[in-house]
């Protein structure tokens, strides 16, 4: 039998959590289509680690060729965003001997080589998303300059040595693809470039939809909380919820993850009479999210740059369709939101809220089909799905040997 590992260099939990999404979800993949899989972390042993699936090790041992060859296995997928730093970590693998496949959890945008104009764009935008300030303005500043000169050294030289360790890069985005491929043109010419496959964060099967019932609901799943109010951006998704619940005296909203009381009650008061139709639920487990995507037609998501959003990636599989804003800094949402699964809109209120009821219209004359939706989403971003392509497109690339790489 085969034996693959995912690993990431990061002492996260090792919970049922750990393994509901990402390298952890991916190793559950691997072992849904009959391989024999672990996910592999540095330790020490956190509590509630699923000790039979995971294998803790001291960090150097990632770095330690002979200890990766003790493992005897075939191949490892490698959740370190082809970062600099864990360059040794890939190098390790690739001289035990395995088929290596870096992850890149990124939107591409990684700097100047992917093309300067658009990489300062996207930085304007993430730095400023919430509004310009004094900080915001210094941290653009900041990070244009190193763009232009010592990141060169520190991060594209670094990851360059990375990405040539690895027989295939994965992208999470078509678009992601694109950009990875431009940047590895100037790391590698083409022979680097044509490594870059797309693969897509895993999502549980149990996200599905099996026929139930969709009321005329509006969910958002997130973190709302304020060291990630410039990311999630919950201003803007608080004025439309409010406006979609004026708009429509049928619907439901639902709002999912942490958030501080002095926010919920700020939602509820901006939401005035809806607030009976709306519901703020807080972080709930994974495994109870399946019930509500399946009730609802339309995931929104009002961030204003993601590499991923797992979030409407679950809800797709769940059969609901997605509305997201029309930013160069969510790629995956330009996906997500192909063949009849959802609409992007400008980001900001006004836009957004007349896309969601668009899009409900769409739900009401039955121009989206919740069975379609997720039998073409399941297909493509199901953990055993993502493991499956991985191990053919490894078999492609079977050519193309790890003692071949340039250290």
């Amino acid at each position: 039998m085969a034996r693959w590992f995912t690993c990431t260099p990061v002492r996260f939990p090792g919970n049922e959590g750990f393994f509901a999404r990402d390298s952890g979800l991916l190793c559950k993949g691997f072992q849904g289509i009959g391989v024999s899989c672990r996910a592999i972390m540095p330790g020490p042993a956190m509590d509630g680690d699923c000790t039979e699936d995971l294998i803790r090790t001291p960090y150097r041992n990632l770095e330690d060729p002979a200890w990766w060859r003790s493992l005897q296995g075939e191949g490892v997928v490698l959740y370190a965003w082809g970062a600099a730093r864990y360059f040794p970590v890939a190098r390790a693998i690739r001289s035990a001997g395995y088929r290596l496949v870096t992850h890149i959890d990124s939107s591409g945008t990684f700097g100047i080589l992917g093309g300067a104009f658009a990489y300062w764009g996207a930085l304007w935008r993430i730095q400023n998303g919430l509004g310009i300030t004094p900080r915001s303005l210094a941290l653009f500043s900041i990070k244009f300059l190193s763009s232009v000169s010592w990141s060169l050294l520190k991060h594209d030289l670094g990851r360059s040595r990375h990405l040539h360790q690895a027989d295939l890069i994965g992208a999470v985005s078509p678009m992601a693809v694109e950009r990875i491929r431009r940047v590895c043109r100037w790391y590698g010419g083409e022979t680097l470039a044509s490594r870059v496959r797309l693969i897509p964060h895993p999502v549980p099967p149990s996200m599905t939809y099996s026929g139930q019932t969709k009321g005329i609901r509006v969910l958002t799943v997130g973190r709302w909380l304020p060291e990630d109010w410039n990311q999630k951006n919950p201003s803007l998704l608080k004025k439309v919820m409010a406006s979609l619940l004026a708009a429509n005296p049928n619907l439901e909203c639902i709002v999912v993850g942490r958030m501080q009381e002095h926010w919920k009650e700020e939602f509820m008061r901006n939401v005035g009479s809806g607030k009976s139709r709306l519901r703020l639920l807080g972080a709930i487990p994974n495994w109870d999210l399946p019930a509500i995507l399946q009730s609802s037609q339309v995931s929104l998501c009002t961030s204003n740059h993601e590499s991923f959003h797992i979030a409407s990636a679950e809800a797709l599989c769940c059969g609901c369709s997605v509305v997201a804003p029309d930013l160069p800094e969510l790629p995956s949402l330009r996906w997500f939101t192909g063949e009849n699964s959802g609409r992007l809109a400008p980001p900001n209120a006004m836009s957004l809220t007349q896309a969601v009821l668009k899009e409900l219209d769409a739900w009401r004359v039955k121009t989206r089909s919740p069975e379609a939706i997720s039998e073409l989403w399941g297909r493509r971003l199901h953990a055993d799905r993502v493991a499956a392509q991985i191990l053919r497109d490894v078999a492609m690339d079977s050519d193309s040997a790890p003692s071949s790489r340039s250290p």
